[in-house]
């Protein structure tokens, strides 16, 4: 926990831009989940202000969840977002998750890519 708030203060240091801090954030979310603070996660990721950084964590947060017996906690997760753009990494989550659960011992791949698809459908001028 220490370690978390001195990453978060050092993050503050970084001044008004949002994206450094959310790259940040991120990568402390990521740690919490690793550590199996879903709680702490999910704090950090209502402090993100991107959409695609928050997307981005939401999609892990549901992915660890679910991996940990969440299911139906994760579903109503899922359902109480009013955005669809917070709503489908949270369904996306659900679905790596089950399948992570089934494939037990095949290395996953990251699942931090969200922001990146966030950003690159607002270049292409998509919802």
């Amino acid at each position: 926990a220490g370690a978390i708030e001195n990453a978060k203060h050092t993050i503050d240091m970084i001044g008004k831009d949002a994206e450094w801090k959310d790259s940040g954030l991120v990568r402390i979310m990521h740690a919490q989940t690793e550590a199996e603070d879903i709680q702490g996660a999910l704090s950090t990721a209502n402090e993100m202000k991107g959409m695609g950084a928050k997307g981005s964590a939401f999609l892990s947060i549901a992915i660890a969840r679910v991996k940990s017996g969440e299911l139906k906690a994760v579903k109503l997760w899922a359902r109480t977002q009013e955005s669809p753009m917070l709503r489908t990494p949270i369904l996306l989550g659900i679905a790596r998750g089950k399948l992570e659960q089934n494939q037990a011992g095949v290395e996953p791949k990251p699942a931090s890519r969200f922001g990146e698809c966030f950003s690159l459908s607002l270049l292409q001028g998509l919802p």
